[in-house]
């Protein structure tokens, strides 16, 4: 009962969420709202690190003397050619009662909707997706249908893309034209278990790795970029926030860069270490069934032993 009440509680607050966006969706009003602030984060959570580029419009609502704000997320292209003080859309309720609730956002950009991502988001997102519906299929196939050949597609499909998104790997090199100049060390993220969850340690890699943030200013532009580089950790020595490095970048995608002198063998390492941690559960798991096995087969022979001592002490004596 208690995880019935539970359960139709979060039902119920999710669609009241996701009631209240459509709701500002369909009655929002749309008005033009000046740039104040661009925003750009790295955040990393169990060795995956994830771009945020945040711009934050201050709009006028008629009869109002202090200004609303609304932000969202955008994608790179629209973040990079957007300048503070740029006239974009945005979407506001005018209700002065909700916009008093400061928990509940009254405002957002026009581009933004219920269920609207970022342009450069869809990539990633469409491959998650088209997997794990191929994966559904496969095990559909393989559990009721009982065919074979869907059996070995899903482990195979599966163990490739467990590989692809779980484990990590480089970061792309810079390609094309490319620029040399340096870059101040914004933060460093180090790595040292993969395959790591709130409830889960993970597994300890043999060579951990650093994810290093990197600012600087790209040839050309006015405004700095926010990069990231994966390296073996201490393949540079002492490398702390606020060391300028040299790098080397990509003149049509600055984002992509290369730390130069810093080594990266993390994903063979990586490979490695979940290659024998496996390989020693599954010996262990061996171990275990072969131990299981034979105590099985001792204890069926002294059943079988007893059983015929019994019937031969039961057996009446030869005349």
């Amino acid at each position: 009962m208690r995880r019935f009440l539970g359960l139709s509680w979060l039902i119920l607050i999710v669609g009241a969420i996701i009631g209240y966006s459509l709701y500002l969706d369909d009655a929002g009003i749309v008005t033009t709202g000046k740039v104040s602030a661009k925003q750009e984060t790295i955040s990393v959570h169990a060795g995956n690190w994830t771009r945020h580029l945040l711009l934050q419009v201050q709009f006028q609502v008629p009869g109002e003397i202090i200004p609303r704000y609304a932000q969202g997320n955008v994608d790179l292209i629209s973040y990079d050619r957007t300048r503070i003080g740029d006239r974009v859309p945005v979407r506001y309720l005018p209700s002065p009662v909700l916009h008093q609730l400061v928990i509940i956002p009254t405002a957002r950009l026009a581009s933004d909707t219920t269920f609207s991502l970022p342009a450069d988001s869809y990539g990633p997102l469409e491959r998650v997706i088209g997997v794990t519906l191929l994966l559904v299929l496969l095990l559909v196939l393989a559990v009721k249908a009982k065919n074979r050949i869907a059996r070995i597609l899903f482990i195979v499909i599966g163990s490739i893309a467990f590989g692809y998104f779980l484990f990590p790997r480089q970061t792309p090199a810079p390609a094309g034209n490319i620029q040399s100049t340096r870059a101040t060390v914004a933060h460093i993220s180090t790595v040292t278990r993969i395959l790591e969850g709130r409830r889960k340690r993970g597994i300890a890699t043999s060579q951990p790795y650093d994810i290093v943030q990197l600012s600087f200013t790209p040839q050309g532009r006015t405004e700095s970029v926010l990069a990231v580089d994966e390296i073996d950790h201490d393949s540079i020595p002492g490398l702390s926030p606020g060391d300028v490095l040299p790098i080397q970048y990509q003149s049509d995608q600055p984002r992509i860069v290369r730390i130069l002198g810093g080594s990266r063998t993390f994903p063979e390492g990586a490979r490695i270490s979940f290659l024998v941690n496996t390989g020693a559960m599954f010996l262990f798991l061996l171990f275990v069934q072969w131990l299981r096995n034979m105590i099985r087969s001792k204890a069926r022979r002294m059943l079988v032993n007893a059983q015929a001592v019994a019937k031969s002490a039961d057996r009446p004596p030869l005349p």
